[in-house]
């Protein structure tokens, strides 16, 4: 007669590999929801700070000034404002021949948990310009004599 044997331990491989799967995915999510938040985040400290630059006019753009801007936009992103860069400019938005609009552009990297060669084709990185148009005071034609 022939000795059956039991099931024990049939089960650790395909247990382990579908484990080490649903890590992966796990980690995967993990990475594309802490890339949507942190682009999310950025675009919204440089539309504050295109429309604060706005407020204060032309001169915000000055050296000293975009200097206080970007240290603003790093103590509002914490540590992960080490490898962002933000560039002030002042753009002519209707082509009137007039600088109108504060432009901010933001370049800054994208946190990794997966090694790169596991998803060919991520970016690394991200690119933003946000605009404002500059707030200038328009007398009142009615009442300025």
């Amino acid at each position: 007669m022939i000795a059956r044997r039991g099931d024990r331990g049939t089960g650790v491989f395909g247990t382990t590999f579908g484990f080490t799967v649903f890590l992966i995915f796990l980690l995967f999510t993990v990475q594309l929801l802490f890339g949507l938040y942190v682009r999310t985040t950025v675009t919204a400290v440089a539309t504050d700070l295109a429309r604060d630059a706005a407020n204060e006019g032309p001169a915000s753009v000055a050296p000293d000034r975009a200097a206080f801007y970007r240290d603003e936009a790093r103590r509002r992103l914490g540590g992960y404002a080490d490898d962002a860069t933000f560039e002030f400019t002042l753009i002519d938005a209707d082509a009137d021949g007039r600088d109108d609009t504060v432009a901010v552009h933001v370049d800054a990297s994208l946190p990794t948990l997966l090694p790169s060669r596991w998803i060919p084709g991520s970016p690394t990185s991200f690119e933003r310009t946000m605009r404002a148009r500059l707030e200038e005071f328009q007398a009142d034609p009615v009442t300025t004599p």
